[in-house]
């Protein structure tokens, strides 16, 4: 597996650079592993790159996984992020060896390709019936919506998909919006961290009731 470093600065506001701010005295830095899902083709390396550089690269080497780091800014916070772009004809029981520690997943199809979606579908589902992922940490993305001449996925299609799993839904063109393509990104970065840290919370509180449950019992 390759790992990339990109820089951080072309997208956001942070002045100093990722090495610096993890010097920094007193700043709490957290980090989240991402994985971007899908068949070949739909435009996960250029999602990635597109919204960590804001440049659009429309051709990749799809042959290999590899691994992007990079330090962004967000809502007043630093966050390490690492996003695995995965091979789109990795097996499920690949898939699920390599992802084991990722924390949101963005499935992605084209709406081009209904092969693609179908893909999707099966990808989405597993993550969330078979690996029980919350619905928080899941986000659908229709990609090439500005191909609407080769369209073969209708965009209530994707919605209703979207709706079946619970979780969020974007129909975007990278090579045309990178703004709408980074909104996608930090909204479900934002749903995960919500969901992780309401999750930590519950988990004290339940940690704190079992203790006062037994105490009761002695």
């Amino acid at each position: 597996m390759e790992y990339l470093t990109l820089p951080s600065k072309p997208v956001h506001t942070a002045n100093s650079s990722p090495k610096r701010a993890r010097r920094g005295s007193g700043q709490n830095i957290k980090s989240l592993n991402i994985a971007v899902l899908g068949k070949d083709g739909v435009g996960k390396s250029a999602f990635i790159v597109r919204a960590l550089t804001r440049r659009f690269i429309g051709e990749y080497d799809s042959k290999f996984e590899c691994t992007y780091k990079n330090n962004i800014e967000m809502d007043g916070h630093s966050l390490n992020v690492e996003i695995l772009d995965s091979m789109g004809n990795s097996s499920l029981a690949r898939l699920d060896c390599s992802t084991s520690n990722v924390e949101l997943f963005f499935v992605l199809y084209s709406t081009t390709d209904r092969s693609s979606f179908t893909d999707a579908t099966k990808l989405s589902k597993h993550l969330n019936e078979a690996r029980n992922i919350d619905p928080a940490c899941i986000t659908i993305v229709a990609t090439k919506n500005d191909l609407r001449h080769l369209k073969e996925v209708e965009e209530y299609e994707g919605r209703f998909l979207a709706q079946h799993i619970g979780c969020s839904f974007y129909q975007i063109s990278i090579s045309d919006g990178y703004l709408e393509t980074l909104k996608a990104v930090h909204e479900a970065i934002r749903s995960c961290m919500n969901h992780q840290s309401l999750k930590k919370k519950g988990g004290f509180f339940d940690t704190v009731l079992r203790r006062r449950s037994w105490s009761g019992q002695l």
